[in-house]
C-alpha cells in the first residue's frame, strides 16, 4: 500500500486547488524554507483524522483554512483528499483505490468521506487501524516526533512496536470487548439483585395475580352486561333518532310544498297585479278618449250652435229677401202696370229702361239670396249629422269607461282573493317551518341522548 496523490484546496497556504502525485520512485519532497513542506505533512496528518490543533502547529482547528494574503481574500472552507493504493487489500475495502477526504467549514463543521461517501471518524480509524496510518501512528513522523521516539520510555516504545506489528489494533478491539463484557456483567448483577428482591414476593404476587384474573373475568362479565343494557338503550335512541329524522324530512317536504305554493301564489298575484295595471292603463286611456270625445262633442255642439245661428240668420235673411222679393214683384207689377200706362199715355222711353234695369238687379239679388239660403241649409244639416256622430262617440266612450270600471272591480276582487290565498300560504309555510324546527329540536335531543348512551357505555367499558 502506498500514497498515490494528495489534493489540497484552501488548506493553509494552498489557496488554489493543488494536486501532488507520488509516482513510483519519488522518495522525498525538498524545497526552501517557507515553500510549504510542513504544510503538506500537516495536510496528510489532518486528513488522517488529527483532532489536536497543537499537533497541526495552531491554536484552533479552523486556522487550517486559508486566511488570505497577497491580494486574495480569505476562504471559508478547506478540503484535503488522500488517494491510497489498495491493490494488496490491506484496508477492508473492495476498491483497488481508496480516497480519504476531510472538509472543514469556517465555523466548525467537519465532514469525513470515504470514496465519496459520508463517514465518521470512527469508520476512518477502523479502516486505517491495520495499516498504521492513524493520527498517532508511526507512518507520519513530524520534526519533533524523532526526538520523542529517541527519548521515549520503554512503555512508549512498546506501544510503537505493537502498532508496527499490528497488535495495537487487536488490543484496542480486545479492550473494547472487555469493556462490553464488564457492562454485561454489571447488567447481570443488577438483574440478579432484582430477582433476589422479587423471589420472596412470588407467592404474594401469584395470589394477587389469581385475584386479578378473577377480577378481570368479573369485570368483563359486568362490561358485557352493561354493554347489552347500553346497546338496548342505544338501539332505542337510534330508533327515536330515525323517527325524528323521518318527521323532519316530512316537515321539510311540507315546507318545500308550502314554499312552492307560495311561489305559485306569488306568480298569480303578480299576474293579477299586472292585469290590474293593464286595466288601469286601459281605464286611463278610455278616460282620455272620453275626455277627447267630450271636448270634440262640445266643440261640435258649439259649431252646431254657430251653424244654427247662421242658419237662423240665413232663414231670416231669406224671409226678408222673400219679402223684399214679393215687395219687388208687387212693385214690378205696379211698375209694369205703370209702364203700360206710361207707354200708352206718353213717350217716356228713358224712364222705362231705368225701371227695367232696377227690376233685373232686384231679380239677381233674389237669386243670390236663394243660393245662400240653400248653402246655409246644407251646412246646418252637416252640423246636425256631426253632432249626432259626436253624441254616439260620447256614448261609446261612456260604455267603455263603465266596462273598464267593472273590469277593474273584478281584477281588484281577484287581487284581494290572491292576496288572501298568499297570506294563508305564508301562514302554512310558517307553521311548517315551526314544525320543522320542533322536529329538529327533537332530533337534536334524541341524538344527544344517543351520544350520552354511547358515552355511558364507553365509560362503563373503560371502568371495567
Amino acid at each position: 500500500m502506498r500514497l498515490r496523490r494528495v489534493v489540497l484546496h484552501g488548506f493553509k497556504t494552498f489557496a488554489d486547488r493543488t494536486e501532488i502525485r507520488f509516482e513510483p520512485g519519488i522518495t522525498a519532497v525538498v524545497g526552501a524554507n517557507g515553500s510549504g513542506k510542513s504544510n503538506l505533512v500537516d495536510a496528510v496528518r489532518w486528513a488522517l483524522g488529527e483532532t489536536s490543533a497543537r499537533e497541526l502547529r495552531g491554536t484552533r482547528l479552523d486556522e487550517v483554512i486559508f486566511a488570505g494574503g497577497q491580494g486574495r481574500d480569505r476562504m471559508g472552507v478547506a478540503d484535503v483528499e488522500l488517494v491510497l493504493d489498495n491493490e494488496d487489500g490491506e484496508m477492508p475495502v473492495d476498491d483497488a483505490e481508496v480516497a480519504l477526504s476531510r472538509r472543514v467549514v469556517r465555523g466548525g463543521e467537519i465532514e469525513y468521506r470515504i470514496n465519496g461517501q459520508r463517514a465518521r471518524l470512527r469508520d476512518l480509524e477502523r479502516i486505517l487501524g491495520m495499516t498504521g496510518l492513524t493520527q498517532h501512528g508511526y507512518a507520519v513522523v513530524a520534526q519533533h516526533d524523532i526526538e520523542g521516539i529517541i527519548e521515549a520510555t520503554p512503555r512508549q516504545r512498546r506501544a510503537l512496536v505493537e502498532q508496527a506489528a499490528g497488535v495495537r489494533t487487536l488490543r484496542a478491539a480486545c479492550d473494547d470487548a472487555l469493556r462490553r463484557l464488564d457492562s454485561v456483567d454489571a447488567a447481570v448483577i443488577r438483574l440478579a439483585e432484582r430477582l433476589a428482591e422479587a423471589e420472596p414476593r412470588l407467592a404474594q404476587l401469584a395470589a394477587e395475580s389469581e385475584a386479578a384474573l378473577d377480577l378481570r373475568a368479573l369485570a368483563e362479565r359486568l362490561a358485557s352486561l352493561r354493554g347489552s343494557l347500553a346497546r338496548e338503550e342505544w338501539r332505542a335512541a337510534r330508533a327515536q333518532a330515525r323517527q325524528a329524522r323521518r318527521q323532519l324530512e316530512q316537515a321539510q317536504r311540507r315546507l318545500e310544498a308550502a314554499r312552492e305554493a307560495e311561489a305559485a301564489f306569488s306568480e298569480r298575484v303578480d299576474g293579477a297585479r299586472r292585469r290590474v295595471e293593464e286595466t288601469r292603463a286601459a281605464q286611463r286611456h278610455a278616460a282620455d278618449r272620453v275626455e277627447a270625445a267630450r271636448v270634440s262633442a262640445e266643440r261640435t255642439a258649439g259649431e252646431a250652435r254657430r251653424f244654427a245661428d247662421r242658419a237662423r240668420g240665413a232663414v231670416l235673411h231669406r224671409a226678408d229677401a222673400r219679402g223684399q222679393a214679393r215687395a219687388g214683384e208687387a212693385e214690378l207689377r205696379a211698375a209694369e202696370n205703370l209702364l203700360a200706362e206710361l207707354a200708352a199715355a206718353a213717350r217716356a222711353g228713358g224712364v222705362v229702361e231705368e225701371m227695367a234695369a232696377a227690376l233685373a238687379a232686384e231679380e239677381a239679388r233674389l237669386q243670390a239670396a236663394e243660393v245662400e239660403a240653400g248653402e246655409l241649409q246644407r251646412q246646418v244639416a252637416d252640423a246636425e249629422r256631426e253632432a249626432a256622430r259626436a253624441a254616439q262617440s260620447a256614448a261609446a266612450a261612456q260604455a267603455a269607461a263603465s266596462q273598464c270600471a267593472s273590469t277593474r272591480e273584478s281584477e281588484q276582487s281577484a287581487l284581494r282573493d290572491a292576496e288572501g290565498e298568499l297570506a294563508r300560504a305564508r301562514a302554512g309555510a310558517e307553521e311548517a317551518g315551526a314544525r320543522a324546527g320542533t322536529a329538529r329540536a327533537e332530533l337534536g335531543l334524541r341524538e344527544a341522548a344517543a351520544q350520552a348512551a354511547d358515552a355511558e357505555r364507553e365509560r362503563r367499558a373503560a371502568e371495567a
